[in-house]
Formats: structure tokens, sequence, C-alpha cells
């Protein structure tokens, strides 16, 4: 498996194409700030994202992310009826298509 290296064109199409929403992750950075300021961070976020690959790390402060918990419906002191729901940080949601 080989992983190919970003563009900034890649990284400004990516976040083009997310939904413009104001949740945010951890981070609390949404995709709307996100596509905001898209032009202005694409060439940082690329040069970061091929460091990672070159250098095989992923980096730490990315693994984190909030999970709460969802009540689905029924009583609400009863935990098994709730689903955990993660909220990853904005980069991570757009999956990346490996050759």
């Amino acid at each position: 498996m080989q992983i190919v290296p970003t563009t900034e064109w890649e990284i400004k199409s990516i976040i083009s194409s997310l939904k413009s929403k104001n949740s945010s992750g951890y981070d609390e950075i949404s995709t709307k700030i996100l596509q905001l300021f898209g032009n202005h961070i694409s060439k940082p976020l690329a040069f970061i994202f091929n460091k990672s690959i070159t250098i095989r790390v992923f980096p730490e402060q990315l693994k984190y992310t909030v999970v709460i918990p969802l009540h689905k419906k029924g009583d609400i002191s009863n935990i098994a009826i709730y689903r955990p729901i993660s909220l990853l940080r904005v980069f991570l949601k757009k999956q990346c298509i490996v050759d």
C-alpha cells in the first residue's frame, strides 16, 4: 500500500466539498470556519499532511475525539438505550483514497 502526497489544490477541493455546518469537534473548528479560511490554510495543511506521510507519524492531537451519549428512546435512566456519538475533528471527516 502506498499513500500519495496531497496538494494544496486537493485540500481546497476537500474543504469546499464539506457540508457547511456550525457543529465542531474537540478542536471547536466548524466546517463553516474551515471553509471561510480554506484558501489561507490549505497550503500549511498540505505541508502538515505530507510531512505526516513522509515521517510516518500521525499527529497525536488528531487522535483525540469527544464521545457523547445520545439517548435513543425510552427511560432516560436506562444507560443501555444510549448510543455513543463521536465528535470528530473536521480534518478527520473526509476519507482519503489510498492507491
